[in-house]
């Protein structure tokens, strides 16, 4: 199985041309169109210490670092919650993002961009897209702010996020949110009469970053730079598995890097100089000690990019085709992560659509 997803990954990839250099270039500018038409000036981020919000920094001090970056500040905001110590030829490359990005905030009236940095990869890219967007010739971005929002986190996270902010050249504040963790878990268990387990308590970890998010862009926009909350989700988590916090990280403005695959996400990473304490890390939530995104889907990131970017886009006799070329063992471990990924984006359909309306009139 290893053998059949490395070959047809190799044949994916290779058609699907990514540039991460143009990517980040076409990013950047986007985000920075995006923040001057906005009239924004500054981005705050949830600094976790995994890769995802470390690149999602990067991104956005990489868009600030721009020529014309309307971009003047930007938070990374660390938050422990009893947490564990531990090509595409696509329209949008880099360039191409980053100049939409800036034609946003202009357009908007924006002026800042604000980043949840968790240490990941995700928020890493974001940031550093926003950076390059921000350095772009008269982009309106003014300020980036990386947000650090430690929570019970593990070292590594915070350590992460923080190393990201700094090598970027982008401004970072610690929200450390534990104190406040634990009283309201304590008091919302003590009244409902249930402990909440890991997996409840991690989704509250979530839940409680988007205020803090939201209320640094309300500060930010209050000193005079309109600000913008960034998302740091990928096609593959928030594109088709829906494998995010509805009401925490899934609550943004906007998305830089919602088109591209987790191993797309690391090539842009190292393109914008992410630390390789990020771009080496297996991805993590860092939602409860020990987890990591793949161990907790039950599938790697890889099977998911095969499966969602090649195998689902294929006519049905091609589909069959393959699969039936297969000797036994293959089939059943490919039907096994299939079905995973299948019951998973099931599962999760209803975060990528608005709330039900039950309307009688």
């Amino acid at each position: 199985m290893k053998e059949l997803i490395e070959k047809a990954l190799q044949q994916y990839r290779a058609k699907r041309g990514f540039d991460a250099v143009k990517w980040v270039d076409a990013k950047c500018r986007m985000f920075n169109d995006y923040m001057r038409s906005c009239g924004l000036k500054a981005a705050c981020v949830s600094v976790s210490g995994g890769v995802d919000s470390a690149v999602t920094l990067g991104l956005i001090k990489h868009a600030m670092d721009m020529s014309g970056s309307p971009i003047e500040r930007i938070l990374g905001i660390s938050q422990p919650i009893h947490s564990s110590q531990w090509a595409y030829d696509r329209a949008m490359e880099c360039g191409a993002k980053c100049r939409m990005f800036n034609d946003y905030m202009r357009s908007c009236g924006l002026k800042a961009a604000c980043v949840s940095v968790s240490g990941g990869v995700d928020s890493a890219v974001t940031l550093g897209l926003i950076k390059h967007a921000m350095d772009m010739s008269g982009s309106p971005i003014e300020r980036i702010l990386g947000i650090s929002q430690p929570i019970h986190s593990s070292q590594w996270a915070y350590d992460r996020a923080m190393e990201c902010g700094k090598a970027l050249g982008v401004e970072m504040v610690v929200v450390d949110q534990t104190p406040v963790f634990d009283s309201l878990k304590q008091l919302v268990d003590t009244s409902v009469g249930i402990e909440g387990k890991d997996f409840a308590s991690g989704q509250l970890r979530s839940y409680m970053r988007t205020p803090v998010g939201y209320y640094v862009a309300q500060l930010l926009s209050q000193a005079g730079t309109p600000c913008v909350v960034m998302g740091t989700g990928n096609r593959d988590e928030d594109g088709y598995l829906g494998y995010f916090c509805k009401a925490g990280d899934g609550v943004v403005d906007v998305q830089l890097i919602a088109d591209l695959h987790k191993s797309e996400v690391f090539k842009v990473g190292a393109v914008l100089g992410v630390p390789e304490s990020i771009l080496r890390s297996p991805p993590s939530a860092d939602l409860w000690e020990g987890q990591t995104d793949e161990n907790e889907l039950g599938v790697t990131y890889d099977f998911v990019e095969l499966y969602t970017g090649w195998f689902l886009p294929l006519q049905d006799s091609e589909k069959k085709a393959f699969v039936e070329g297969m000797d036994e063992e293959t089939k059943k471990e490919w039907e096994h992560f299939s079905q995973i990924c299948e019951t998973v984006h099931r599962r999760n359909a209803h975060k990528l659509n608005g709330p039900k309306n039950l309307n009688v009139l």
